[in-house]
């Protein structure tokens, strides 16, 4: 049984926990644990066959979802809760307990909580570490201690070699949505996913610490993405590990390519593969904080009308510019991504030291993987990224801003933004 490359098991009684477990798992998914939770894994076949199946294929840690009504349930109280106890006992697995009972002056009443379950020899559940099921710090920590325990069970693999981290930010929940990396990171849709969803970039940006603890952890030196994501998503991503640690940073997009940047360059080279030019719509205050910068690397060409419409915001802006490829149409090939990355951080850099700003707002057309690779070089700088909506249609094609951050120090600051720009 492979438990350390498991989902998390949660057992909880729908009729009372149900929301609970619904926010346990969406934090657990966005710091880079996959779920295993029975309204979207259980398959036809019967019930307790099914439940047996999943806690002994191997799960790499446990949640007790603590409610009243387990009481009332044979799975919990003769499957769920005394397998995962045992292998609590026996395997050392981790099994948080997440619970409802609170004592007269608010703190978790572990006591309470141990006499919803049945008795397991050697195992005490009072003992255990628990977490308020209300309070969305007390989530955040219990997705830390079950990210912590994973990395130091993986420290053999990863000690000085290449963390892998699998994202996505359009995948439906599923136990299945995991793969071979040592964390798969899934932030919750919204809508038909034309943009990341407000509430899982808020989940990924509070679980950004936790993400930057595990690199360190692992003891790692370079560090492998994969899978999809938003453009604004994954340009926050490239942020988030600190470069004095992390040597090397690779994207493998879907088709297998590998986009890797190792140097951090930000000199100009001989023949610049790109670049700048105004942006001739914009509304140019000279008194404005703030630079736009729209990034074009796609041969198919930028959305015109939505960079337009953020250029012209009357609001104003201290310079405005594209930077696309010094030759027209050309692509990015993966194996030169460093060299383009590089270059384009370049005229970033240059643009906003000739501002005298530190705040960037930035639009990005092009590959995922490089953007990564982009905001991996972006330090020094409080980036707001935007993601474009409706890009084909000229009367309505808009960029809405959806994440901030800023590389800093040993974590990077992530905030998510909702469509008027304030900080979630």
């Amino acid at each position: 049984m492979d438990h350390d490359h498991g989902p998390v098991f949660v057992s909880y009684r729908h009729s009372d926990g149900t929301e609970h477990a619904g926010a346990v798992t969406s934090v657990l998914r966005a710091s880079g644990l996959s779920v295993w939770l029975d309204r979207y894994a259980m398959l036809v076949g019967s019930f307790r066959y099914r439940m047996d199946e999943a806690l002994q294929s191997g799960p790499s840690a446990g949640v007790l979802i603590a409610t009243p009504e387990v009481t009332l349930s044979q799975a919990i109280q003769t499957v769920e809760f005394p397998t995962l106890a045992r292998l609590a006992r026996d395997n050392g697995m981790l099994v948080g307990v997440v619970t409802t009972a609170r004592r007269d002056d608010g703190s978790v009443d572990e006591q309470a909580t141990a006499s919803l379950y049945g008795e397991v020899e050697g195992f005490d559940l009072a003992g255990h570490k628990q977490y308020a099921a209300d309070r969305a710090d007390d989530l955040r920590a219990l997705a830390r201690d079950l990210v912590v325990d994973r990395m130091r069970a993986l420290r053999h693999e990863t000690d000085r070699s290449v963390l892998r981290i699998d994202v996505a930010t359009r995948n439906q929940p599923s136990e299945s949505d995991r793969t071979a990396a040592h964390l798969d990171v899934r932030l919750d849709i919204n809508g038909d996913g034309e943009l990341p969803s407000p509430a899982g970039l808020a989940r990924f940006a509070a679980a950004a610490p936790t993400l930057t603890e595990a690199f360190v952890i692992s003891g790692a030196n370079a560090v492998e993405f994969s899978g999809n994501g938003h453009v604004s998503f994954c340009l926050a991503l490239g942020a988030l590990l600190p470069r004095s640690r992390c040597s090397s940073m690779t994207f493998v997009d879907a088709k297998g390519k590998s986009w890797t940047s190792r140097a951090i360059a930000l000199e100009h080279r001989p023949e610049p593969l790109v670049k700048l030019a105004d942006i001739p719509e914009a509304v140019i205050v000279p008194e404005a904080t703030r630079v736009l910068a729209h990034i074009d690397v796609l041969a198919t060409g930028h959305a015109p009308a939505a960079v337009e419409r953020l250029a012209a915001d009357p609001a104003g802006w201290r310079a405005a510019y594209m930077i696309a490829p010094s030759n027209p149409g050309s692509l990015v090939p993966p194996q030169d991504a460093e060299a383009w990355a590089n270059d384009i951080c370049a005229h970033l850099v240059t643009a906003m030291s000739q501002a005298k700003v530190h705040e960037l707002h930035l639009t990005y057309s092009g590959p995922a993987a490089l953007a990564t690779l982009i905001g991996r070089n972006l330090s020094g700088f409080s980036v707001t990224a935007y993601e474009a909506f409706d890009r084909f249609n000229p009367d309505n094609a808009r960029y809405v801003p959806t994440v901030r951050f800023r590389i800093g120090g040993a974590v990077t600051q992530i905030s998510a933004l909702d469509p008027q720009g304030a900080v979630i």
